[in-house]
């Protein structure tokens, strides 16, 4: 290492040790995440956080990230192992429920070899085969011929089973809950009174996951509608597919 080189963070790889079956019998259950400190420093509590699933963890891996975001590290890591992910409910030692996301069933020297591509800047060449359990070369994705000056689309982001059901037409709406951090995405502020509106879009980019090779359809949007903190996007044409 440089001296001009920084250490911004860790990325660390556990494994649970809770003698919940639930959790013991998944194979190859790892959690990934960062830290900004030592890793050991991390973890010394986890028996009492829901985010390690209350039980002590084994740290099987860490990683020195130098000169990058380590959160956004995280994240790529995170977006390429999204069809692996596993959400644990879990009650803290109050009772109270919390949802943890970070773990991943996926074999340990694939999520090495993850870490290795995104330090050599390769990783946007590669998808993770939940079938095969590997790492495959993307192939190149057929560019779009559609025409979208002049109409406002936004983009969303969807799962696989809710993109197939609009594309197929058997679902004919999409929800977004309107929270703090969606306020402008969803709603402008009238100068004139001061009032918030929902804005207005002609159509709707929905794409499967944040992979460079996800599916995308471009869905026009007839009607635009608001209830109870929900955003409700009427469908109609699809205007297009792309398969990634």
């Amino acid at each position: 290492m440089k001296n001009e080189d920084k250490v911004t963070g860790y990325i660390y790889v556990l494994r649970s040790l809770s003698e919940n079956p639930e959790i013991n019998n998944i194979k190859n259950l790892y959690k990934i995440g960062f830290s900004t400190n030592r890793v050991e420093n991390r973890v010394a509590n986890a028996e009492h956080e829901p985010t390690y699933l209350m039980a002590p963890v084994e740290i099987v891996s860490t990683y020195k990230i130098v000169n990058m975001h380590s959160q956004k590290f995280e994240d790529l890591v995170h977006q390429v192992l999204q069809e692996v992910n596993f959400r644990f409910k879990v009650a803290d030692d109050k009772g109270e429920m919390h949802e943890a996301t970070e773990w991943y069933q996926v074999p340990l020297e694939i999520i090495d070899s993850i870490i290795q591509k995104i330090m050599n800047g390769t990783i946007l060449f590669f998808s993770y085969n939940k079938q095969q359990q590997c790492l495959e070369q993307r192939v190149e994705k057929v560019q779009s011929k559609l025409d979208l000056s002049g109409l406002k689309v936004l983009t969303l982001v969807i799962k696989k089973m809710y993109f197939e059901q609009i594309v197929s037409g058997e679902k004919t709406e999409e929800y977004r809950e309107l929270k703090q951090n969606t306020l402008n995405k969803y709603t402008y502020l009238d100068e004139t009174d001061g009032k918030r509106y929902l804005k207005r879009y002609d159509a709707l980019r929905l794409c499967v996951g944040y992979h460079s090779d996800r599916d995308c359809a471009v869905v026009q949007v007839v009607d635009t509608t608001y209830n109870g903190g929900i955003v409700n996007f009427s469908l109609g044409k699809v205007l297009e597919v792309i398969r990634g």
